[in-house]
């Protein structure tokens, strides 16, 4: 073999083994089984962002808690959700009672025919306060969508309609010969309106309002029948919601607690009557949580009739 032949040979062997090289980097790993469990790390190993651990809840005797949250506490309502949202947990009962509307369904006395004063007197009756009067409709009616928005949090709403007398006329006050009819009369009804006690002050809506509108109508007749600021009160009076979830809370592990440990020990064993002592705190606690909602809900009715109003707001009834 020439020189040149043994050149010609030894560069193409060059030339082949890069290419053998590369193909044998470039294969692929074949994959696992599709049946093949992944190992599971070992405790000394540390936690990385792509694995985060999921911090566990506690749970209580009255329900699911929240992570570093006691069993006698209940956390605060927060803001945050989606589009705003608001993330919220489920009152307890003494909020629950706080926050329902309570509707009057007056039905006229007769069949005649009355205007506008007239039916408003005889729907307003004896209560002396300002009124919300509501006409139903076939998508809002049972419901209280046309006061309400929907996905949001309405609690200082539900509240502020605690300081009116909240009333419901059937679909039919919408027809000519019903004796309510003048209080929906017109071209254009409106779907509700809030009107002061004496008629004067005025506020129609139509039933799909922004929350900012809904508040300033409120806002604007409750001036005229009280003497205090309602955004003020109102806002004190929202604080006073947690203090009610949170007694409620630990009144109720507490009376659980004390049935147990009656089971367990006996009606008159230590365990039971510390429990009791404890109970006992929570009733003074409630009873001073009482005085601050009297202090904050009254706004000073203008007419007669402040103390049965009180009442109607204390008690929810």
């Amino acid at each position: 073999m020439t020189r040149i032949q043994t050149a010609i040979v030894f560069v193409s062997s060059l030339l082949v083994l890069p290419a053998t090289l590369s193909a044998q980097c470039s294969s692929p790993t074949p994959p696992p089984p599709s049946d093949a469990i992944p190992s599971t790390p070992q405790p000394s190993q540390p936690t990385t962002p792509d694995s985060p651990t999921t911090p566990t809840t506690p749970t209580t005797p009255d329900g699911p808690g929240t992570p570093n949250t006691p069993p006698d506490r209940v956390p605060r309502t927060t803001r945050g959700g989606r589009r705003g949202v608001p993330n919220t947990y489920e009152r307890r009962e003494s909020s629950k009672r706080r926050l329902r509307i309570k509707w009057d369904y007056p039905t006229p006395v007769s069949e005649e025919l009355l205007d506008f004063r007239s039916a408003l007197a005889e729907i307003r009756g004896k209560d002396p306060r300002p009124l919300l009067v509501l006409r139903e409709c076939h998508s809002c009616k049972g419901t209280d969508d046309a006061v309400l928005i929907k996905r949001s949090n309405n609690e200082k709403t539900k509240l502020m309609l605690r300081w009116f007398h909240c009333v419901k006329l059937s679909e039919r006050v919408m027809e000519k010969d019903h004796p309510y009819h003048s209080l929906f009369g017109g071209k254009w009804p409106p779907h509700l309106f809030l009107i002061s006690w004496d008629g004067s002050v005025k506020q129609d809506l139509t039933g799909g309002q922004s929350r900012a509108v809904f508040v300033t109508a409120m806002t604007q007749v409750l001036a005229h029948d009280y003497k205090k600021d309602p955004q003020v009160a109102v806002k004190k009076w929202h604080h006073l919601l947690d203090k009610f979830d949170t007694l409620d809370a630990r009144k109720n592990l507490l009376e659980k607690q004390i049935d147990s440990a009656i089971e367990s020990k006996g009606p008159r064993s230590r365990k039971v009557r510390s429990l009791r002592a404890k109970l006992d705190r929570v009733a003074y606690e409630l009873r001073k949580v009482l005085v601050l909602e009297k202090k904050y809900s009254d706004l000073g009715l203008k007419r007669a009739g402040t103390n049965q109003l009180l009442e109607k707001l204390r008690d929810g009834k």
